[in-house]
């Protein structure tokens, strides 16, 4: 979804390491497109991965730097504290 209301970024629970930079290249590309808040959110039913993990909180950081509101849905937001994150 991109619009100017709300971009969610959907990330493979089970993205490879070999596929996250063209991923974030993409991630980057839409957070240049617009100017509303923005949703991270983890795809697929897979035990969250290390690099899923670090390209979500990477796209948050960067739609925050581009002055947009980042935030991520519940069920990611779980995952992503199981992994240790305390944000």
């Amino acid at each position: 979804m991109t619009d100017d209301i709300m971009l969610t970024l959907a990330i493979p629970a089970d993205l490879a390491l070999a596929d996250a930079e063209d991923c974030r290249q993409r991630l980057l590309g839409l957070l240049a497109g617009g100017e509303g808040a923005v949703r991270v959110q983890f795809e697929g039913e897979e035990r969250l991965g290390v690099v899923a993990m670090q390209l979500a909180l990477a796209a948050a950081a960067a739609a925050a730097a581009a002055g947009r509101a980042a935030s991520f849905d519940a069920a990611s937001r779980d995952a992503l504290e199981q992994l240790g994150w305390e944000g």
